[in-house]
């Protein structure tokens, strides 16, 4: 099953993202780029410890990954939810949309397997993460694409264990590469 394409998206088409204050007063930090700059993570307000969006950017960004993060919100909302977009360091399989949807595809073997040993935990996953992709360009070239995962949990220590299975996964990635 391939993840549902973002057509309709008109916003954030071009990394690094602007700043902006948001309609709300909350504002948005625009792209920081962690794998050059990782102290800045300390910029990202939504991203903490406590819900699993901190060691989830720490994870992607790492030195010598395979991927890296573009944005990423997170609030309450009748429940506790983020986002999170991120993209191949590989400039060759961020252009080939076929690579994104192997990444996918790999997630959801990723959570069958898992299943098999936790029965339940698929239905979990998949009630509570979505996928998506998109196009956009990075750094004004030509367009690459896009992963954006949302996560939903009812609270915020649910929604870090979603961000830390999500952080095993790309591990189990890079182990398998």
């Amino acid at each position: 099953m391939p993840m549902k394409q973002d057509v309709d998206s008109n916003h954030f088409k071009r990394w690094p993202y602007v700043a902006e204050q948001r309609a709300d007063g909350d504002h948005n930090n625009g792209g920081i780029d962690l794998i050059d700059e990782p102290h800045r993570i300390n910029d990202i307000h939504e991203a903490t410890e406590e819900n699993g969006l901190r060691p989830l950017l720490v994870e992607l960004n790492k030195p010598d990954g395979q991927f890296m993060s573009l944005g990423c919100a997170s609030g309450l909302d009748g429940s506790y939810h983020s986002y999170l977009e991120f993209t191949t360091r590989d400039r060759t399989e961020a252009e080939n949309h076929d690579q994104m949807e192997l990444i996918y595809s790999r997630w959801l073997s990723w959570v069958a397997e898992v299943d098999v040993k936790h029965p339940g935990f698929a239905k979990a996953l998949h009630d509570n993460a979505v996928w998506e992709t998109r196009t956009f360009s990075f750094r004004g070239n030509e367009p690459q694409h896009l992963i954006t995962v949302f996560h939903r949990a009812p609270d915020v220590e649910n929604h870090r264990t979603l961000a830390e299975y999500f952080v095993i996964f790309l591990r189990s990635i890079e182990q398998s590469s």
